[in-house]
């Protein structure tokens, strides 16, 4: 699937470089591309809004990919569940199931707009 992906994007015209270092956006601009797209990721999660998010066995998700993929996973039960939407929440349900984990409820969480 990725290289599918990789081929759809490649097709529209779009010069991609990987592992290519580059000190400051503006100097690629000088040098003539339209546009700087910085796509970092993001490597701190947030706890949710919700009462018991400080228990014990309830995880940030970054923390808990973070450790899985150190090799020192975070300990968890045979049921799991993700508060989520996203594709973090899609990676850490992976994740689980990666880890032997039988059982997963998930949901969905919005944020309210309050």
């Amino acid at each position: 699937m990725l290289d599918r992906e990789i081929s759809t994007i490649l097709e529209a015209g779009i010069d991609l470089q990987v592992n290519a270092v580059s000190e400051a956006p503006a100097q690629l601009l000088a040098n003539g591309y339209d546009a700087v797209l910085v796509s970092i990721g993001t490597h701190k999660g947030t706890k949710l809004p919700i009462d018991g998010n400080d228990l014990e066995g309830v995880y940030v998700n970054a923390d808990f990919l973070k450790a899985a993929r150190a090799g020192q996973p975070l300990p968890v039960g045979r049921k799991v569940m993700v508060l989520g939407g996203g594709n973090v929440a899609y990676d850490c349900a992976r994740t689980a199931i990666r880890l032997g984990r039988k059982k997963f409820i998930s949901r969905v969480w919005k944020m309210s707009s309050r």
